[in-house]
């Protein structure tokens, strides 16, 4: 029964999940091992199905189907329930082209339940053997005796001698140097003639 764009079955025709003939119909696309039931359907009517990038065409009456190719144009004529695959040549449903997607995830699998085989592995003995630690004695260190230094010598060595007569021999030669210098700028100076003093006659022996 049809009604509201929604296809209704009656209970008596209701399948179970996982029967043979779903499988045939998913992996291999026929229907053996189906059972057959009618149903009124009003109208030709065709859906998309993504999961298997098909079109499902129900065409209770005849309908035209056209297919343009490179080099010619086909019509064809349905009547009955068609899956319609994508093909190079351009399909049109009553003026409609029909669309194909480029991605498609595949038609669904069903798959046997998994088997895990054990695998037994064998770890092989070994034994912890627990030895006793006696009591830990810190390492010693020896004290290293230091070495006395060496005492420092108070007698001067050539070198500081040598030094000491070079300073003292610059010292005389530079004042010898001055003293000369002040003996000839005296000796250049003219010598004045003392003034004569008057003489102070005393009388008697008095003498100043």
């Amino acid at each position: 029964m049809y009604k509201n764009g929604i296809y209704h079955c009656e209970d008596k025709t209701r399948g179970i999940i996982g029967t043979s003939c779903e499988e045939n119909l998913l992996t291999h696309q026929t229907g053996d091992h189906c059972q057959l039931t009618k149903l009124q359907i009003k109208g030709n009517y065709i859906d998309y199905i993504s999961e298997i990038n098909q079109f499902l065409a129900i065409c209770p009456e005849e309908e035209e189907i056209q297919i343009n190719c490179e080099n010619s144009i086909e019509t064809r004529k349905l009547m009955g329930i068609f899956l319609i695959k994508k093909d190079s040549c351009k399909m049109y449903f009553r003026k409609h082209e029909l669309s194909f997607n480029e991605v498609t995830h595949g038609k669904p699998l069903l798959m046997s339940p998994l088997k895990f085989i054990p695998q037994l592995k064998k770890i092989p003995k070994f034994e912890i053997e627990l030895k006793k630690i006696g009591p830990i004695e810190p390492p010693v260190h020896s004290l290293i005796p230091i070495n006395e230094e060496d005492p420092v010598s108070t007698t001067p060595s050539w070198y500081t001698v040598t030094l000491y007569i070079m300073v003292i021999g610059a010292v005389v030669l530079a004042t010898t140097k001055c003293y000369l210098k002040r003996l000839r700028s005296r000796k250049s100076r003219p010598t004045e003639d003392p003034q004569p003093t008057d003489e102070i006659n005393l009388p008697g022996d008095a003498s100043f």
